[in-house]
């Protein structure tokens, strides 16, 4: 059995590369992909506010400059978990995966809503260029699965011809195929301080055929006095699951909160980390006037490239503001970010409060 990269124990070197902020003012990014054409495909969970609650969108994307092409869904539901977490999350749609190529200008998706309402869904997203030169898009859509409870990532397996996606309330890996019943593949176990996996991003790896999946690390339950910050440091991990006999390999130990996953043909691995420490939790209700982190700290996370091989790691980008998913071309990585109530104020690293707003950062391969 191999042994796992430790990032807490590990010197991992300092490799900043070129970044910029390709849009802001979003209602909380979560999953990317990128269409047959570079466009980039973005999933808004929403706003959670009140009045309509019904912001969750999915829009086709310039790459390089953020500016929305087309929206091709929009008006689901968001939810704002704060009064029962106290701390700054929202769920509505989740991630995005390509499903498969389809005849002539079609395309083919799959995207994640959490609904603990109405009931999880995977929907199929098709689009097709219309028009002269393709200057109009066609959308269709349909649920293919529902469940209960939370999917929060999902991809393609294309050997087993499955979808897999990972429920962080229960911390099952689930698999789905057209016209069968949905089937739960594990069950992950609790990590090393007793607290539940908390399962965050499923990626394919096609090296191996395994599924890669970052282990957020729940809280450990201590109480009151720690809710909404009831975390320890360095548990969270990246495991490889592999479906032949659901053996669990510990990949990469010793994360922060581990979030983003994407992984490259020759095994180099990106994962982001949330945060590097849980402060100031959030009231049961209300929005608060003063400046609050919400749970984490706001703008401490960090991107990491891991090589599987050599086992070095590289500290690409820090100073990240709760980053959640990732998406990867040949040139840069693609990194979702600002998590919470769009509009309230946060604690800064120059001391300035600023208003919460969803960003996507654009971090370069190529250049530092």
């Amino acid at each position: 059995m191999n042994v796992p990269i430790n990032i807490s124990a590990s010197s991992c070197v300092d490799n900043f590369r070129r970044a910029n902020i390709l849009c802001y003012g979003l209602l909380n990014p979560r999953g990317m992909a990128f269409t047959a054409e570079g466009d980039l495909l973005l999933i808004e969970a929403g706003a959670a506010e009140a009045h309509p609650p019904y912001s969750g969108q999915l829009t086709c994307r310039d790459p390089n400059t953020g500016a929305i092409k087309s929206t091709l869904l929009s008006g689901y539901r968001a939810l704002n978990m704060q009064q029962r977490m106290l701390r700054d999350e929202i769920m509505g749609l989740a991630d995005i995966a390509p499903m498969m190529a389809v005849q002539g200008e079609k395309s083919a998706w799959l995207i994640a809503l959490t609904d603990y309402i109405q009931g999880s869904k995977m929907i199929e997203v098709q689009t097709l260029l219309s028009g002269k030169g393709g200057s109009h898009v066609e959308v269709a859509f349909e649920t293919l699965f529902t469940t209960e409870g939370n999917i929060n990532s999902l991809c393609y397996h294309p050997e087993r011809q499955a979808w897999y996606c990972i429920k962080p309330d229960t911390n099952e890996v689930i698999e789905f195929k057209r016209n069968e019943a949905q089937r739960v593949v594990c069950v992950l176990p609790d990590l090393a301080l007793g607290q539940e996996a908390v399962p965050v991003n499923i990626v394919y790896q096609a090296s191996s055929q395994k599924l890669l999946i970052s282990l957020f690390s729940g809280e450990l339950g201590r109480g009151d006095p720690f809710k909404g910050i009831d975390f320890e440091k360095h548990q969270g991990e990246v495991i490889a699951l592999d479906l032949n006999n659901n053996h669990i390999e510990h990949l990469v130990t010793g994360l922060t909160l581990p979030t983003g996953l994407c992984v490259t043909l020759d095994d180099k691995l990106f994962v982001t980390e949330l945060c590097d420490d849980f402060l100031e939790p959030l009231p049961a209700e209300g929005l608060p006037s003063q400046p609050l982190h919400g749970g984490f700290k706001r703008f401490s996370g960090r991107l990491l490239q891991i090589d599987l091989h050599t086992r070095q790691c590289d500290i690409l980008a820090k100073n990240l503001d709760t980053p959640s998913n990732l998406a990867m071309d040949q040139q840069a990585i693609y990194i979702s970010e600002g998590m919470g109530l769009p509009g309230r104020l946060l604690p800064t690293l120059d001391g300035q409060p600023q208003e919460l707003s969803g960003m996507i950062r654009k971090v370069s391969l190529t250049e530092v």
